[in-house]
This record gives structure tokens, sequence and C-alpha cells, in this order.
């Protein structure tokens, strides 16, 4: 009879197990279609930018879109948004939006260190708590995607080339 107690608790342990395992392969692979799907429309949002102007997806035109994950302190997007600075003019295709969780007086001084100037098409905005960083799971800074008519176009994680982003964005 004690053998019988041993092989009922082993079979229910390893069913146990077999059972949470699988809870949470089907758990993680939800999260990661959903995070899929999340970035694959221009996603919607309303934040300010430096002017205390509250931006929406309804005021980006539906061209081509370029979202920038920056962070001023990062070194990396540091060289990114100088590059892009120098090669501005060559991204009149498209708009851009610059996304940091950065305050405005952060943002401000870095763009005066860089001597950053934006043209009307480009859009630096703040997402203080990082709800659209989140919302869009970005787990790489800097982190680009491009937009073409509402629909995901291109994503790159870490530092791409100015040439890269001008090449996909007409």
């Amino acid at each position: 009879m004690r053998s019988n107690n041993k092989i009922t608790i082993a079979l229910t342990c390893i069913f146990l197990t077999l059972l949470i395992s699988l809870l949470f392969l089907f758990r993680s692979g939800y999260h990661q279609t959903r995070k899929r799907t999340n970035q694959e429309s221009l996603p919607l949002f309303g934040l300010y930018d430096l002017k205390g102007n509250i931006i929406s997806t309804s005021d980006v035109d539906k061209g081509f879109v370029l979202f920038l994950f920056y962070d001023p302190s990062c070194e990396t997007c540091r060289d990114e948004l100088i590059k892009i600075n120098i090669n501005r003019e060559r991204f009149q295709n498209g708009q851009i939006i610059f996304l940091s969780t950065q305050s405005k007086n952060d943002i401000e001084t870095f763009l005066q260190t860089i001597n950053f100037q934006v043209l009307s098409n480009m859009h630096f905005l703040i997402d203080p708590k990082g709800i659209l960083i989140e919302k869009m799971d970005i787990n790489h800074i800097p982190c680009a995607f491009i937009y073409k008519d509402g629909k995901l176009f291109k994503k790159f994680e870490g530092y791409v080339k100015v040439e890269t982003l001008i090449k996909y964005m007409g």
C-alpha cells in the first residue's frame, strides 16, 4: 500500500509539473504574439511634445513614419541623432517621431548640446511613464520602427546606420 502511495504522489508531481510547464509555454507564446501585434500597425498614442502640444496618431502623416526611441544619456543614441541631424534634409519623405522617457529639460539640453535643428516633419515626444514604450515592447534603446501607410515596414533594434533609415524611408 505504501508503494502505491509513493507512485501516486510521484505521478501527481510529474503531472502538475507538466501542467505548469505547458501553462508557462502557452502564456509565453501568447505574450509574444500580443507584442508582435502591438508593433504591426501605427500605434495609438497621444503624448506631449517639447512645446507642450499633444501629438497623437491622428496628427501623424500616413506615408512614411519613423519612430525612434532614444535616451539622451545613451552614447549610441547620441551618435545616431547627430547623424540624423547632419542628414536631416534627406528625411523629407516622411515624419520622424523621436520618443524618450526623459524630462523635457533633459531632452532640450541634449538637443542643444548636439545642436540639433528640428524640422517641421520632426516631433520630439515625451513618454514619462513609458506607456508607448511598453505598449510597443521596446527592449533596446535606440530602437527604430518605420511605418508605411500605417503598417510596420521595418524594425531596427539597437544602432542603425542613417543611410539605412534613409533608404527604407523612400
